[in-house]
């Protein structure tokens, strides 16, 4: 441990060492104090361990060198500690360095915490400080070394952490009302900005238990669909409720479509278990608001042994935009004006709309100009403006209708493949005929000329369309795969040092929750061009499907290089992003995998890059990571965050211009 200069005074209380501007916590006041110790954590940060202390008069972070080591008694939450070390400027505000703790006897943890808001925690005022917070548990996160409680409080959304226990089952706590009392942690950016916060409680053990959910929630009688998110003075929609109805919609992994006799619900779901349209499910969920009507979070399914068929109700634009029949299975006839890979571009009168087709479904043998009968669920869009600007009433936008299959599209009337102007140019060529075989042959050379132009021009717009994404103008996941398959083949032959990094832009369907889709894809749009401004012209980018972007790194200087634009893109892509008069706060989670040459399975590295993309989101997100092995090894319950719905945002947290 290194030696404070001697001009310098020891510090020994927590309040005056927390409050240090960070010039002078810069300076390593030493620090000895006499603390309680309320959270100790060896795994949650590879450079040190992690603790925070408290004494009289107030709280820290302390962090101990990784190797530290204690004889007899162990630094357990409760414990009354002597500890030495040095002030650190700390990543968002000043801690305890170089610590050497020294336990002096057992004790207790303090009883009593401040009853704190999430606004509050937010601002950062309570940095470090023990406090209590009452939730619901809506979701269970596990890593190898801790897991991570999303509670929804009376203003958002929280997430608490403790140390894991091996072999102990969370999910338990699902549902559950509980009194948290921990220590209020950060999340910051590079430039030691706070972008969020969590709590660190000492372990799960130490949780209240204010009020156990259903030990069978489906034992629970079910709500009628459209009785979701009503007023109801008995009844507060902070937990779990259980709907039935008949399957209407299934994209296995993300979303489940429901429909009894009232209406239509659909809900974010994990589960990957296939179930037949029409067959009918028990649904729990966590109820909330998604674009025009209410969505069920983080919700889980059991078949019931009955089935009754869903019939679609044709209906017209108008009818859909105002909302009747928004998450019903419907049919609607439209003309078709363009397709993308997972995308109908359809016209019914004046109204355009989208048909959105199931993931991994593609739709070649559609001609622009074709007349179809989609079956689909209706997803209507919010206009944010108007609706903040009413009166309370939610205005539409727009409609999407979300597709199960292929059968979902009926031919009604194929267009004719004689037009206009392929009659004109037969009858021109027999006029020419007549006006001798000259005339003949120089018309028919300069018609040849055009068609041939023609045809070159719709296979270059053709091969683009299949290649770049229509929304944001990158490539598409297939053109990547063919550019990153050559750029490892000449990796392998050459030498040359690659790297792939994998993005995702976090909580990003919370804000198509909260401002509906078009407001999401400004933000895909302008992301897009962040990436490709903070990378090089030999790079490649693509979107590799909803809010995920790959790049390729071709011919690196050094692995180092890959570091810097890695940790530009984290820069650039916590700016927040202008739409319409709300600043959107954002950021990404990024992997990076430095690809060791003579690699040459491409499928290898990508789910390597995906893994380091998955650390650096388990690490608290807005930061990126470097691929290491140890990040392939199975662990349970370790799994992607589903791509369904979310629990909107609150509009009132984004600033206004």
């Amino acid at each position: 441990m290194r030696s404070a200069p001697p001009h310098l005074r020891t510090i020994t209380t927590l309040r005056e060492a927390h409050s240090l501007p960070p010039e002078e916590a810069a300076r390593g006041y030493p620090v000895h104090v006499r603390a309680v110790v309320t959270y100790f954590d060896r795994g949650l940060d590879r450079r040190h361990v992690a603790f925070f202390v408290q004494d009289p008069t107030g709280d820290i972070f302390v962090a101990a060198p990784p190797s530290s080591a204690w004889q007899g008694l162990q630094p357990e939450p409760g414990a009354r500690v002597d500890v030495t070390g040095f002030v650190a400027p700390g990543e968002f505000a000043p801690i305890i360095g170089q610590a050497k703790i020294t336990v002096l006897s057992a004790g207790h943890l303090p009883p009593r915490a401040p009853r704190v808001g999430l606004a509050e925690i937010l601002s950062g005022v309570d940095d470090g400080r023990w406090i209590e917070v009452d939730g619901v548990v809506r979701s269970v996160v596990t890593t190898d070394s801790n897991i991570s409680l999303e509670l929804a409080l009376a203003e958002g959304l929280l997430t608490a952490t403790t140390v894991r226990v091996p072999g102990v089952d969370y999910t338990h706590l699902i549902d559950s009302r509980v009194r948290v009392r921990g220590n209020a942690g950060p999340l910051f950016n590079s430039r030691r900005q706070m972008t969020g916060a969590r709590i660190f409680f000492p372990s799960v053990d130490s949780l209240e238990v204010l009020e156990r959910p259903p030990a069978d929630p489906f034992a629970t009688p079910p709500y009628p669909i459209a009785s979701l998110l009503r007023f109801d003075p008995h009844r507060s929609w902070m937990h779990r409720v259980h709907v039935r109805g008949s399957v209407t919609l299934q994209w296995p992994g993300r979303q489940l479509c429901v429909q009894d006799a009232t209406g239509g619900v659909c809900a974010e779901i994990s589960q990957t278990t296939p179930v037949p349209l029409g067959s009918q499910l028990d649904v729990i969920g966590f109820a909330g608001t998604a674009d025009f009507a209410p969505t069920l979070a983080r919700a889980v399914f059991r078949p019931l042994a009955s089935s009754s068929p869903v019939h679609p109700v044709l209906v017209t634009p108008e009818r859909l935009m105002s909302g009747e029949q928004d998450s019903e299975l419907v049919s609607i006839e439209g003309k078709l004006l363009a397709r993308t890979d997972s995308t109908l571009v359809l016209q019914s009168g004046d109204t355009i709309f989208h048909a959105v087709l199931p993931p991994g479904l593609g739709i070649s043998s559609l001609r622009t100009g074709t007349i179809v009968r989609v079956i689909g669920i209706s997803s209507v869009q919010v206009d944010t403006k108007r609706t903040i600007q009413g009166h309370g009433a939610t205005h539409a936008a727009n409609f999407a209708i979300l597709l199960r299959s292929a059968r979902d599209i009926e031919i009604v009337h194929a267009p004719s493949w004689w037009s206009k102007s392929r009659i004109v140019g037969a009858l021109a060529v027999c006029i020419l005929l007549l006006c001798g075989v000259i005339v003949w042959v120089a018309q028919l050379r300069r018609r040849v000329r055009e068609q041939t132009e023609e045809l070159r021009q719709s296979r270059e717009l053709y091969r683009h369309m299949a290649q770049h994404d229509a929304l944001t103008g990158v490539p598409t996941r297939l053109l990547f795969h063919d550019r990153l398959q050559m750029a490892l083949d000449r990796s392998a032959r050459f030498g040359s040092n690659l790297a792939l990094l994998m993005l995702d832009l976090d909580d990003f369907k919370r804000i198509n929750d909260s401002f509906g889709h078009q407001a999401g894809d400004q933000v895909l749009c302008v992301s897009a061009d962040r990436i490709r401004s903070s990378i090089r012209k030999t790079d490649t980018v693509a979107r590799m499907g909803g809010d995920e972007f790959v790049i390729l790194l071709n011919d690196l200087a050094s692995p180092a290089e890959a570091d810097h634009i890695a940790s530009k893109l984290v820069a650039a892509l916590s700016i927040p992003i202008q739409v319409g008069s709300v600043q959107v706060p954002v950021s990404a989670s990024v992997g990076l995998c430095h690809v060791p040459q003579r690699t040459t399975d491409a499928e290898t590295v990508l789910k390597q890059v995906d893994a380091a993309m998955y650390r650096a989101k388990a690490r608290g997100r807005r930061c990126f990571q470097v691929f290491t092995p140890d990040m392939l090894e199975p662990a349970p319950n370790r799994t992607r965050a589903p791509l369904g719905r979310s629990a909107a945002l609150d509009p009132q947290g984004f600033r206004l211009n």
